[in-house]
């Protein structure tokens, strides 16, 4: 085992149709250490969901190399754990049906699957609603859901494609500090896009600023704010203030930049 579970070298990647070609990202360079969590931030397209689907191994680079656990990525990574900004969450399935069902693939005894089921919804803190539909919860409670059955299976890393891009102000917030109570508990390695520089500070140990398309990254910053954290109160500490004001001097001159195209 390698120290660093996904290394991105020199990675290019260039979409060619009938209609387009362009290049979406360019000599992109990251190495996500085990148990770390890296936030990705950066404006609308510039190219950060393109470099989760090469990690997921969904696509493959033009030049460059994806390495995973030191292996070169040539096919779907199924050690990965993969949470997009859409609910995935099957509406013909209860809460812990949806739970469960990676575990019903990879025929994981019944009594042991049962078990983890619970331990995971206890977790969540979904207890009570085992036998609920989706259509029964809130946006919040199904993006929990959503969470924990990417856990369950205890992939190797987690992709999160701006998971809570979707949810108001609010609910946002419950969400992030559900999710820093469960990366404590679980200490998975993460590898989290966003738009919102403020959600990357709160949530990461790394942020790195990614330019406009064609996309790469222009600065990477440890974030060294101790955990566990109150995402209700880490936005007012003066490590907060000072990092959002030095990643924002790198991060508004891209935004500036799309916003006049």
């Amino acid at each position: 085992m390698t120290d660093s579970v996904i290394e991105i070298r020199d990675v290019h990647k260039r979409f060619i149709t009938r209609k387009a070609n362009f290049l979406a990202i360019h000599s992109v360079n990251l190495s996500i250490k085990r148990n770390e969590f890296v936030a990705i931030v950066g404006p609308s397209g510039c190219g950060k969901s393109t470099l989760l689907n090469l990690i997921a191994g969904l696509d493959y680079p033009t030049r460059g190399k994806v390495l995973y656990e030191g292996k070169p990525v040539t096919e779907i990574n199924t050690d990965l754990g993969y949470i997009t900004q859409n609910d995935t969450v099957l509406p013909w399935r209860t809460v812990e049906e949806n739970v469960g069902i990676s575990l019903e693939i990879r025929k994981i005894p019944k009594a042991l699957k049962d078990e983890k089921v619970r331990s995971y919804i206890q977790m969540a803190g979904l207890a009570g609603f085992e036998k609920f539909y989706p259509s029964q919860l809130s946006g919040g409670m199904r993006k929990r859901v959503g969470i924990i059955r990417t856990l369950i299976y205890d992939p190797g890393a987690i992709l999160m494609d701006e998971p809570f891009g979707a949810l108001d102000a609010q609910l946002k917030l419950v969400m992030q500090n559900e999710l820093l109570k469960i990366f404590d508990e679980t200490r998975k390695t993460i590898l989290f896009v966003t738009h919102d520089l403020g959600e990357a500070i709160s949530l990461a140990d790394r942020v790195a600023v990614f330019s406009g398309r064609p996309g790469t990254i222009k600065k990477i910053k440890e974030v060294l704010i101790p955990r566990p954290r109150d995402i209700f109160k880490i936005r007012f500490s003066k490590r907060f203030g000072d990092l959002y004001e030095e990643l924002w001097e790198s991060l508004k001159e891209e935004v500036s930049k799309g916003e006049s195209l």
